[in-house]
């Protein structure tokens, strides 16, 4: 059976919703990633083994056995948990988020992240046990959130380029030709986005 081209486009076409949240999702990843990375370094900083945040991490499943166990199942069990707190926290920010200035794009970051921050001082880290405190002060989770704002801040792009490469820009023009208008309007350095009737055929050449 033969597809035509514009069978081949509407399936490769995605809602913007999902989108979004694919875009928040891979931050996410990547701060995620980051922390993960930061807490090794720290523990090894501070004398400990590089795993010994992730037990306790899994404090919040495992309860206090975690303090008395080694490299293993635990271990994995509590990266999983701060690499979700960071995948959500992106996922909820590209919910969120509407604005396509790159203007307001500092601006918001920096307040969703405060945000984030004063949540996980105040429930999320406390909820992995008594002494969680003491393997993660703030010299620990502070350049966590720093890298998730670092990687927010390029969301924007991400989801431009998302936009770019599977939504079908005939559908979007016809539902949200003001997001239409704000896409091309915002398109980042290096992207391919141009909105329909603006620069789709190529100038012809002149004749001296």
């Amino acid at each position: 059976m033969r597809i035509s081209p514009s069978q081949v486009e509407r399936r490769q076409s995605l809602p913007l919703l999902l989108c979004r949240l694919w875009a928040g999702l891979a931050c996410g990843v990547l701060a995620g990633a980051a922390a993960l990375a930061w807490f090794a370094l720290h523990s090894l900083m501070r004398g400990e083994f590089w795993w010994s945040k992730f037990n306790v991490a899994a404090g919040v499943l495992y309860g206090a056995a975690v303090y008395h166990a080694g490299l293993g199942r635990v271990t994995l069990c509590g990266a999983s948990v701060v690499m979700l707190f960071f995948c959500l926290a992106g996922a909820c920010y590209a919910w969120g988020w509407t604005a396509l200035f790159r203007a307001r794009t500092f601006l918001a970051v920096t307040l969703y992240v405060v945000l984030v921050y004063v949540f996980a001082e105040y429930f999320f880290w406390p909820s992995f046990g008594p002494y969680a405190r003491l393997w993660f002060p703030w010299t620990a989770t502070m350049p966590a959130h720093v890298a998730l704002f670092a990687v927010l801040i390029r969301y924007p792009e991400l989801y431009l380029r998302l936009v770019n490469e599977f939504v079908e820009l005939d559908r979007l023009q016809q539902k949200q030709p003001e997001l239409l208008r704000k896409l091309a309007e915002v398109q980042p350095p290096g992207a391919t986005f141009e909105a329909p009737g603006e620069g789709s055929e190529p100038a012809e050449p002149r004749e001296d």
